[in-house]
């Protein structure tokens, strides 16, 4: 966006691209603008008759004032009082139409970034879900309050920032799980069922209990998991993406998994929009998630919407609750938003069109012996279409 002097320069060069003569020169440092007029003094209709008298006159930005200083010629310092008058309506004018440029941009800005607002907060979330859509309206008029009380685009661009933090945290949109527990005492154990409890009532699921909570008035906070399926499996696959692969044992630099109880704990966390951690770590949020794929999905939110320093830590814990495995990774390059697999799904598809089409043209031209004669097929094909 350009700024008020800028605006003045532009508008006093185009001034005198239509008056030529009156603008000899403009200059410009820090807050202050310098022109040099050419002022008719004595309104004379005709060159020969003219009393040209120069004016230097300064204008500063910040205070609004302007200052003019002749240079008088022979004759001409009984003119200075309509001079000054006249450079300073000059000055006046640029800076006024300038102005009114400015507020139009400055208000098509402030439209664009609160448009902008609207889509991005709405692009967080499922939209044919109407609770869901609902609720993110109601963070959307937090934006739209700041825009209507006259806010800036920095201001709206901040509390954007904001509100996507409270809306990721919002279990109504976005879901707080439990921790992924899991219960393993042989390889050939086998698996049981997840079940949940919320105020004094069982659950075969976590979705089920968190809608029971939902459809109640009951805060999610309080579904507890009673019990966790034994599959040491899913756990191995998971700690496949940050270790060594596995046999019958763990490898862990401070001794050998032992079988028994297990809970796994993986943590997204990032740091807004902040390209380098602070010292304090003051600014890390952190997500629990239950399993490896939910971390991945949340990872990749984030990602698609410009967040930065993300990683995924994953813990396990014995069945004396004491950390045996401890890892995490940075490198997030494996994660790609849903909008880039779109993108390269639909080049894949595009390439595969032009290899089939490029194999047909060379199949017909070897078989009739012309390109003519193929390119006239194609034209009736596209015409039958």
């Amino acid at each position: 966006m350009k700024t008020l002097t800028q605006y003045i320069i532009d508008f006093a060069t185009d001034y005198e691209n239509v008056f030529n003569n009156r603008v000899m020169s403009i200059n410009t440092h820090n807050n202050t603008i310098y022109f040099r007029f050419r002022i008719n003094a004595n309104k004379a209709h005709y060159s020969l008759d003219m009393i040209n008298v120069f004016a230097n006159v300064t204008y500063n930005v910040v205070t609004n004032s302007i200052k003019v200083v002749t240079e008088n010629s022979k004759g001409s310092r009984k003119y200075n009082s309509y001079v000054k008058y006249e450079c300073e309506q000059l000055v006046k004018m640029f800076v006024s139409e300038s102005q009114k440029a400015l507020d139009v941009e400055i208000r098509e800005a402030k439209s664009q970034c609160y448009d902008r607002c609207h889509v991005e907060l709405l692009s967080m979330i499922d939209q044919t879900n109407t609770t869901h859509k609902n609720l993110c309206y109601g963070y959307i008029n937090q934006i739209l309050d700041l825009y209507q009380a006259g806010a800036s685009v920095e201001e709206m661009e901040l509390k954007l920032i904001e509100v996507k933090k409270e809306m990721l945290s919002d279990v109504r949109l976005f879901p707080k799980v439990e921790n992924m527990q899991e219960t393993s005492n042989t390889q050939d154990e086998t698996t049981n069922n997840n079940t949940y409890t919320a105020y004094n009532r069982s659950f075969s699921s976590y979705d089920e209990a968190y809608n029971y909570c939902i459809q109640s008035d009951f805060d999610p906070e309080y579904i507890e998991a009673v019990s966790a399926p034994a599959s040491q499996n899913a756990l191995r696959l998971d700690l496949q993406l940050f270790a060594s692969p596995i046999d019958n044992n763990v490898s862990i630099t401070n001794g050998i998994w032992i079988k028994g109880n297990y809970t796994v704990k993986y943590i997204v966390e990032h740091t807004k929009h902040d390209k380098d951690i602070n010292i304090n770590y003051d600014n890390i949020i952190k997500f629990e998630c239950k399993n490896l794929q939910q971390a991945h999905e949340l990872a990749n939110l984030y990602k698609s919407h410009d967040y930065n320093n993300i990683s995924i830590y994953y813990t396990v814990y014995n069945a004396n609750n004491e950390p045996i495995i401890e890892d995490y990774i940075t490198d997030m390059s494996f994660i790609m938003s849903e909008s880039e697999k779109r993108r390269i799904s639909q080049i894949k598809q595009d390439n595969e069109q032009l290899i089939k089409e490029l194999e047909l043209h060379k199949s017909f031209v070897a078989h009739y012996k012309s390109e003519k004669v193929f390119d006239q097929f194609k034209e009736n094909i596209n015409n039958k279409e």
